[in-house]
């Protein structure tokens, strides 16, 4: 769903730029994804990605420099944003259905940032190329680390780009939705090399989410369910191919859904919307699993499964900020899926034994200087 939203966002721009329907741009956003993805797999997607960060920090900075030289001060750009409330950090309502109150954005934020980095195959797809538990903690830092500053990057060219039409309003003529005004900004006030450029970095940076998703997509199909369940033991050859053949499937299915996108409202909220419906039961999953001995994978399902109930009632009976259906499936899954598994034989113990937190097997533990064992 999330891969779907990605391709939507980038088709967009591309027909603001060609004029070609937007359908059309759909199509060419998600045949030529999957065919790289295809072709590279993981290597591909990481290379990608190193060089797409890069253009898109560099296209960010230059949309800024430009939306802020063409306002008359940086103190009226910033009269502007503050009369519009768009500088309002601390919205302490208890509202539940505020989207911007500070509670439901730190209890969904929580969740949102820390389901990915459990649960999230197109993250940790990432961290397993890493060669040591070590430079896995290191990435996670260094993620952690980056995200703040990019994240402020993000809301500045916003409000700077809500400055620059408050005085030029004109020049938003022919815009037909919100979502276009970023490569709106790109194609008309820009010069035109570094318009491009700009334009690149949009096109680039989203197609390293899909390619990244379509990736993740067809590992979890390919060894979670194909090679465990229906043709174990078959050669790595065989497993390679099954891989490029779901990599083909899961980018047509994501550019069929991506036709729909439109349908959910603003692409940054519908991003966060089906991250936070889908987020609380994952990351209630991966707790029972590390924090408790007595948790059972069908008690877990079962707590998962009703997390998803509960966020569906509330969803279609309450008007709630979304940031609240992480932590409400994250609650229901712990509880559900504890209650569940108490209902139900323990798991043996060399199923949980080192996979717990405070219940590691002492073997399976590498000591300084010593290679960490593969078992980890």
């Amino acid at each position: 769903m999330h891969v779907a939203v990605v391709i939507y966002a980038p088709a967009l721009m591309f027909h603001l730029v060609t004029g070609f329907a937007v359908w059309k741009c759909i199509a060419f956003m998600g045949a030529f994804t999957t065919i790289y993805t295809a072709l590279g797999g993981v290597r591909a997607v990481i290379w990608t990605d190193v060089i797409q960060f890069t253009a898109v920090m560099t296209g960010l900075v230059l949309i800024l420099v430009a939306s802020l030289t063409r306002v008359p001060s940086l103190a009226a750009a910033w009269h502007v944003a503050q009369e519009a409330g768009r500088l309002k950090s601390l919205n302490f309502s208890i509202d539940p259905s505020d989207l911007t109150a500070i509670w439901p954005a730190v209890l969904g934020g929580i969740v949102l940032c820390m389901a990915p980095l459990t649960t999230d195959q197109a993250v940790l797809q990432r961290l397993f190329t890493t060669k040591s538990s070590q430079d896995c903690r290191r990435s996670i830092i260094i993620q952690a680390l980056l995200v703040m500053p990019i994240t402020f990057l993000l809301f500045v060219v916003g409000i700077s780009l809500f400055s620059f039409y408050h005085f030029h309003p004109d020049r938003l003529a022919g815009m037909q939705q919100a979502d276009e005004i970023l490569p709106l900004f790109a194609v008309r006030e820009l010069p035109a090399g570094v318009s491009g450029l700009v334009i690149a970095c949009i096109f680039s940076a989203s197609i390293a989410v899909m390619s990244a998703g379509i990736n993740a997509l067809t590992t979890a199909t390919t060894i979670d369910f194909y090679q465990r369940v229906l043709r174990p033991g078959a050669s790595s050859t065989h497993y390679g191919s099954v891989g490029r053949t779901g990599t083909v499937f899961w980018g047509a299915m994501a550019t069929f859904c991506a036709l729909f996108a439109n349908r959910l409202g603003d692409l940054a909220l519908s991003y966060n919307r089906v991250s936070s419906v889908l987020s609380g039961p994952m990351l209630g999953i991966f707790l029972l699993a590390t924090m408790t001995r007595r948790a059972t994978a069908t008690g877990a399902l079962i707590g998962a499964l009703s997390g998803a109930v509960v966020i569906g009632i509330v969803s279609g009976n309450t008007n709630w900020s979304f940031f609240y259906y992480g932590p409400i499936g994250v609650l229901t899954t712990l509880a559900v899926g504890y209650g569940a598994s108490l209902a139900m034989k323990a798991p043996p113990e060399d199923k949980v034994k080192g996979l717990v937190v405070g219940y590691g097997d002492p073997a399976l533990i590498a000591k300084p200087g010593e290679a960490e064992p593969a078992a980890l």
